[in-house]
Order: C-alpha cells, then sequence, then structure tokens
C-alpha cells in the first residue's frame, strides 16, 4: 500500500493515442535561509513526482502533487512515506517559487528554486493508449509510458549516442528503434494492447456463452500497463534512474518492478555494486542494509534479520542505495523498498578507486 500514493495520480483517465504536455526540470535552490536544496521535477499532463534532496540530509524526500496552469503543488514524504510538509507555489521560466509548510502546521518558509545545469538534459516524452474490447461496456485495456531521451552530455558529449541507445534499450527492450522515443512508445503501447488481445479477447472471452453477461460472471477484464522513467539523482557526472512498471491484469492485485540504473558519465559506463564494493564486505553491508531499514520501518518489518545487497543500485548524491522489489524482502504491502546508505556510514567498505570515490573523497 505504500507505493499507493505514488501509483494513485499515475492511473488516468484513458483518452485515444493522447498526447500530454510533459516536461523534466532539475531545479537547486533553497528553502528558508538554511536548507539547500536539489529538486529533481517529472511534469505528466497536470501529475508531478520526483524528489528533494537537501543538503543537510543524509536520503532525498520524495514529492508528489499535481500542476494545475502555473500553480504547482507538491507533496512531501520520507522514505517510509510519511508526510513531511508540502510546496505551494508558482512554476515558470525562472524556475519555482513560493511557500512551504511542515504537515502539523508548525512552521512556514519561503522558497526558491531555479533551472541548474544537470549531468544529463532530457526531454520528456509521453503517451496514453487504450483499447476498448468491444463489449459494450468500458472494458479494455489502459497502457501509458512516460520516457526521458537523453539530448545534451556536458561531461562527455562524444557519449551521448550510445547513452541514449543504452536507456532506450533497457526501459523498451532491446528492440528499441535509436533517436525515435515516440515511435518506441507505440510499439510498446502495441506490443501491450496485443497481450490483452491475445490473452483475453482471443482466449478467456471464447470459453463464455455468447449470452452470458460478464458481470453476473464476476469478470473484470480491465487491464492496465504503465511504464514510467523517473530521475533519482543528476549531478557531478553521476546519473541514476528508475525504470518503473506497473501491470494489473484484473487479479486481486496489481504487480510493480523497480529497476534501477547508474551511469557514470565521464567514462561512460554502468556503475553497479560490483563496481564499488569490495566481496569482502558483502556480510557487513548485508548487517548494515538490515539496521538501516529496521531502525526505519521497524523491527519486525522484514522477512529475515540480514538484508543481502542485491542488484537494484543507484547513487544519490549523499551515498549509495539498494533498491527492493514488494514482497522480495517483507510483505507486499510495504511497496518498493529503498536502504539508502549515506557514505559516512559505508565509505569503509567501498573499493580504493571506484567510480564514486569522487563524490565523498
Amino acid at each position: 500500500m505504500k507505493n499507493a500514493i505514488f501509483f494513485q495520480f499515475l492511473l488516468l483517465v484513458a483518452w485515444p493515442g493522447l498526447l500530454r504536455a510533459q516536461q523534466y526540470h532539475h531545479l537547486e535552490g533553497r528553502v528558508g535561509d538554511d536548507w539547500a536544496a536539489v529538486v529533481d521535477l517529472h511534469l505528466d499532463r497536470g501529475r508531478a513526482w520526483g524528489s528533494c534532496h537537501y543538503a543537510h540530509l543524509d536520503k532525498p524526500r520524495r514529492l508528489v502533487g499535481t500542476l494545475e496552469g502555473s500553480t504547482l503543488e507538491l507533496r512531501e514524504y520520507a522514505n517510509d512515506w510519511t508526510e513531511i510538509g508540502a510546496f505551494s507555489g508558482q512554476l515558470g521560466a525562472q524556475g519555482f517559487s513560493g511557500a512551504w509548510a511542515s504537515s502539523d502546521g508548525g512552521r512556514s518558509l519561503s522558497f526558491g528554486f531555479r533551472a541548474a545545469p544537470a549531468a544529463l538534459s532530457f526531454e520528456a516524452h509521453a503517451r496514453e493508449d487504450f483499447l476498448d474490447a468491444g463489449l459494450g461496456r468500458d472494458i479494455g485495456h489502459v497502457s501509458s509510458v512516460f520516457f526521458l531521451q537523453p539530448t545534451d552530455c556536458p561531461t562527455a558529449p562524444d557519449l551521448l549516442p550510445r547513452l541514449s541507445k543504452e536507456i532506450a534499450t533497457r526501459f523498451f527492450g532491446a528492440d528499441a528503434l535509436p533517436d525515435d522515443p515516440e515511435e518506441n512508445i507505440s510499439q510498446t503501447l502495441e506490443r501491450e494492447h496485443d497481450v490483452y488481445r491475445d490473452e483475453v479477447l482471443n482466449g478467456i472471452l471464447l470459453e463464455l456463452d455468447a449470452d452470458e453477461v460478464l458481470g453476473e460472471k464476476g469478470y473484470q477484464w480491465d487491464w492496465s500497463d504503465h511504464s514510467v522513467m523517473t530521475v533519482a539523482y543528476n549531478e557531478k557526472g553521476i546519473l541514476s534512474l528508475d525504470m518503473n512498471f506497473m501491470s494489473n491484469s484484473s487479479g486481486a492485485h496489481g504487480s510493480q518492478g523497480s529497476r534501477m540504473f547508474c551511469f557514470d558519465l565521464v567514462s561512460g559506463k554502468e556503475i553497479t555494486a560490483s563496481d564499488v564494493f569490495s566481496s569482502s564486505a558483502r556480510k557487513q553491508l548485508a548487517e548494515l542494509v538490515g539496521g538501516i531499514l529496521r531502525e526505519e520501518f521497524g523491527p519486525d518489518a522484514f522477512f529475515e534479520a540480514a538484508i543481502e545487497p542485491n542488484d537494484n543500485f543507484f547513487c544519490y548524491g549523499a551515498g549509495v542505495a539498494f533498491t527492493y522489489q514488494p514482497n522480495e524482502i517483507g510483505p507486499s504491502a510495504l511497496g518498493h523498498v529503498t536502504a539508502y546508505l549515506p557514505f559516512e556510514k559505508v565509505k569503509h567498505l567501498m573499493k580504493r578507486g571506484n567510480p564514486l570515490e569522487r563524490l565523498y573523497e
């Protein structure tokens, strides 16, 4: 249920082939006089989401909200989805400014963010499509995609074509076209519609008699698939991306998957946990991950005492993190769980000369 806060604004009303206003912003500024912060903000047809990296905190805050005209409202959450506060202000060519208020109403501060140079610039592309099941009711398959296409890599311009292809392949699959995000999105929507058509319209429904009414049989054939790319970190020559996929095929609940990727924009290489941590540190790392997550989510929230680091690894500026899928280390009601490990707590476990060393040395 933790991820329901994120997905409740993502499940959009379906309109055939609708192209939407979408944007990505990398901003920096201050909340009040003391809280310096960097914001990665994503916008898609009135929905807003992203993260806020405060300089004085060792992990980012989640942002979820809405944009109406130029008025942007963002709620701020901790990693465990505890509400911290809310931003309310105006988004324009000069940036985002207004007032921040704590969730308990005890504190109010002015804020101002302006556009800042990013390690990798993006152009956002999005589309939503609906396949009518042809059953005389609003039954069918809704599919949406939000994709970020790299447009500029200041640290190493020659890497841009290869990075663009790599990111598209990770998101769309091996058959992604090199330079055509709109065609890739169309192919993704068509592929997901084909699955629905094959499994439902050309399969299960053929088993029903022509006179049977779906509602009376208790069937529901509303399917949905949503693919969303989000920037988790985009500074100092390091890029971290979250590729999130959600599907609901009319079961008891949908399924979610979140695949993290971390890239060194100086060398152009992907950064994995094995590039950063020595194999001898695995036991200590598992104990540290388990301790941090239990402190945040509770002593009995997870299946095992030690939580092994996985391959879903990324950098977030103040440290590194591991993201776990629903039901991987704890009950599915927890949703995706991310263990944020500040550099101060893990740098003694890191390899000398690892690609993230420049962020903490």
